[in-house]
């Protein structure tokens, strides 16, 4: 009663007792487990990972029930919280191991039944093991940080490998956050082709996703940044977004600029190729994206996008007398 009223304290005292009264009576054997487990559940919440940890791995030992996969995944979480990365990894691996993934035949049987793929334990250590890596490298920086982002991103891609999920098995259990993680890792990694395709996987795995804006505009960035870039892409991928697809007015506005950013580049494209008249069409198309910024209720995306549109109306304007000037 104590700990469903998050009297945490309270309740190891009682559970304590418990133990100390009741270790060796034979009636209270099949209760020791569950309170083993709760004590590990009430120090995890506490904050106290060591002795969270302990009292997962009496559990485990324990003589009187077979040790599972529940308490294994909370005995790595607890781990995991001290940055015991290593350790962690080790019990996660073992659960994957201990709950492998379906068969292809399995598979193919349930789904001709009818059912539903359960997930289970394995690809939840191994969703975590991948976790673990990706939490692990973000205090990093160069080259260890990118020594684990591609663990991760190799502990991500096994994932998928063994649970081949995604829109192509509708009828497999999704798991669009893997996707969007992969993406992450890819881009960072600057492996941008295959970041466009994590993030194009995500908008299809979650079609309603209230924050599609940011999605498309994280792809628009990655084909930009390519060499050379893909402006279609990028264009193509910002074009049918809006105000309602972002968190905030300044994220809208970034998109907006973004779009026009691409057109920019369309444009020197079309100047190195020769085309002026392609040119100038691909610039006055960049210089009203940045126009449409002012309904955009952000002083300072105003005044960046502003910026930009008075730059190209100073080359429009430019080539325009030059053009005169050179008419007999």
């Amino acid at each position: 009663a104590a700990f469903k009223a998050g009297q945490y304290s309270e309740a190891e005292k009682f559970f304590q007792e418990a133990l100390r009264r009741y270790q060796d009576n034979p009636v209270a054997q099949k209760y020791i487990p569950a309170a083993l487990e709760r004590m590990g559940d009430l120090n995890y919440r506490l904050a106290n990972y060591t002795q969270a940890t302990q009292q997962y791995q009496k559990y485990l030992e324990n003589p009187y029930e077979d040790a599972n996969a529940r308490v294994s995944l909370k005995l790595a979480d607890a781990y995991l919280k001290q940055y015991s990365y290593d350790k962690a990894r080790e019990v996660y691996q073992k659960i994957a191991r201990d709950y492998p993934a379906p068969s292809p035949q399995e598979t193919e049987r349930v789904l001709r039944q009818g059912r539903a793929l359960e997930k289970g334990p394995g690809f939840e250590a191994l969703k975590k093991n991948a976790e673990s890596y990706y939490q692990e490298a973000a205090p990093l920086v160069q080259e260890e940080r990118e020594a684990r982002l591609r663990d991760a991103l190799q502990a991500y891609q096994e994932l998928l490998a063994r649970y081949p999920l995604g829109p192509a098995n509708p009828g497999l259990p999704g798991d669009a956050d893997s996707f969007y993680k992969i993406a992450s890792i890819q881009s960072e990694l600057g492996n941008l082709p295959e970041a466009v395709k994590g993030y194009e996987a995500f908008l299809q795995q979650v079609p309603n996703y209230p924050r599609q804006g940011m999605i498309h505009y994280k792809i628009a960035q990655a084909c930009l940044d390519m060499n050379p870039p893909d402006c279609d892409k990028a264009i193509d991928s910002l074009k049918h977004v809006d105000d309602k697809s972002f968190d905030s007015p300044g994220q809208y506005a970034d998109a907006l600029i973004l779009q026009g950013q691409a057109w920019e580049k369309k444009a020197n494209e079309a100047l190195t190729a020769g085309d002026s008249d392609l040119y100038m069409t691909y610039l006055e198309q960049a210089g009203r994206i940045y126009s449409r910024v002012a309904v955009v209720q952000d002083p300072d995306k105003i005044k960046q996008a502003l910026v930009m549109r008075q730059a190209i109306d100073s080359i429009l304007e430019s080539r325009k007398e030059l053009a005169k000037a050179k008419t007999p």
